[in-house]
């Protein structure tokens, strides 16, 4: 009855650019106009508000009410065409005297969308110095924020052009509960496109951010968890989520002591590493996705990998102790070190310890299966396909390697599947994951490598 009675309590309001605040904003017909409106306005838990498709603010949209357990506030689109958008720029004229007025800092500027390097423009004392012509001036940060509120939901926005060095989130979810961003895009921040700060109970599904700010100090990183020593195992969950012109930077990272269980599953990084571990007490899993020419690095112990594909100059750097890397394929063309320094598929740093390799598949060129930096290490390799032009080991050859198949031909198909006669069917001999790769089943005894056959 409670439940009942909260869903008929909960209204949906809409937004809308050719609305107005003195609307009721009940009906696409009686919309309001501002995100000013929205911000100033107490919601109940279980209100939508929806903004129009095809629809662009120039404000910060940050959240004035919380909703409650199972009846989240939402923040999502209605209509047909373009999701919402909302901009952390301003256009600005440069006139012929080649200066504007602006008040507010200018963080970074742009033309047709593409940030211009900080010797072509100045900005000081409320005077922007430019070129004349068009542009985009980006003065705010944070232009969706869940504001310390809890239980809410964002679907369907996109935010653009909050560039800053140190501030420049497009989507910041800081001192919050149970907040799941949907289908949301991010493009051109600063610091970080979506960032998750002192929360609890976060899902970030199917987004895509593209292109940061260049040139930051200490760099960018479009995907970021974080939980100050204040907290304590807070999880998060960024599921089914991407990252292009990434332009070197990391894709995601995590930090703080705060932070407690974290799954990355089916991340999809075009050029950026995956940096994961950073806190000591977060145990981390990254299950399936794929990192194209850019590594893992792994610091934190007790961590998991399953199902991961790397192709091209990329590998997996191995920091951490106690951790299981399985299922997992690597296709290699290494170069210039491989993001390492050794071009080796696999490193194992000096302090990693008792960590285990196993049912992955290895085909990589120009440097070695495995680098163990030290002797001593207890790394174990269980029944994997690791096949190299040169050889298995680069360092030390001191792991546990259990029935490899390292000569040889595994005859594999396309994808990489073992195909009928090869040697690697039902030939595994030691304890392996249920399924594989792809999810299939592992029958008994398994296959070799991170595939069964189809």
């Amino acid at each position: 009855m409670n439940l009942l009675l909260l869903l008929l309590a909960a209204d949906i309001y809409y937004v809308g650019p050719k609305g107005s605040d003195a609307n009721d904003g009940r009906s696409e017909a009686k919309a309001w106009q501002t995100v000013a409106k929205v911000n100033a306005t107490a919601f109940k838990p279980g209100d939508q508000i929806l903004f129009a498709r095809g629809g662009e603010w120039r404000d910060s949209l940050k959240v004035g009410s919380s909703g409650a357990p199972g009846k989240p506030i939402t923040y999502a689109a209605y209509g047909k065409g373009e999701k919402p958008k909302f901009w952390g720029s301003d256009p600005v004229e440069i006139g012929a005297d080649g200066t504007a007025k602006i008040d507010k800092p200018v963080a970074a500027l742009l033309a047709d969308h593409k940030f211009l390097a900080p010797a072509s423009w100045s900005w000081a004392n409320g005077v922007l110095k430019a070129k004349p012509g068009s542009y985009t001036a980006c003065l705010r940060v944070d232009p969706v924020h869940s504001n310390g509120k809890n239980h809410l939901v964002f679907k369907d926005l996109v935010a653009d052009e909050s560039a800053d060095v140190r501030d420049g989130y497009c989507f910041r979810v800081m001192g919050s509960d149970d907040v799941r961003i949907e289908d949301c895009e991010a493009y051109r921040a600063g610091r970080h496109h979506f960032g998750t700060i002192n929360s609890s109970n976060f899902v970030g599904l199917r987004l895509k951010c593209a292109t940061a700010m260049p040139a930051i100090p200490g760099g960018a990183t479009f995907y970021v968890s974080f939980s100050d020593a204040s907290r304590k195992n807070d999880s998060h969950q960024w599921i089914d989520c991407s990252a292009d012109d990434v332009d070197g930077y990391q894709v995601f990272y995590d930090h703080g002591e705060g932070l407690g269980p974290i799954l990355i599953q089916n991340m999809t990084s075009h050029g950026g590493k995956f940096s994961v571990g950073s806190s000591a007490t977060a145990p981390i899993t990254v299950k399936g996705g794929l990192i194209e020419d850019a590594s893992l690095e792994v610091f934190g112990d007790h961590f998991k990998a399953d199902g991961l594909t790397i192709k091209g100059n990329g590998a997996i750097d191995l920091f951490c102790s106690d951790s299981v890397i399985e299922n997992c394929l690597l296709v290699l063309e290494p170069k210039n070190g491989a993001h390492t320094g050794y071009n080796s598929a696999f490193v194992l740093r000096d302090d990693a310890r008792r960590n285990t390799i196993r049912y992955c598949t290895v085909l990589t060129g120009d440097g070695p299966c495995v680098t163990m930096t030290k002797p001593g290490s207890g790394l174990k390799l269980l029944d994997n396909v690791l096949l190299s032009k040169k050889g298995l080991y680069g360092g030390a050859t001191d792991a546990d390697a259990q029935n490899n198949f390292t000569t040889g031909d595994p005859k594999l198909g396309g994808d990489h599947v073992p195909q009928l006669g090869s040697p690697l069917i039902g030939a595994a001999k030691t304890p392996g994951p249920p399924t594989d790769h792809a999810g299939r089943k592992r029958p008994a005894p398994p296959s070799q490598g991170a595939f069964e056959k189809k």
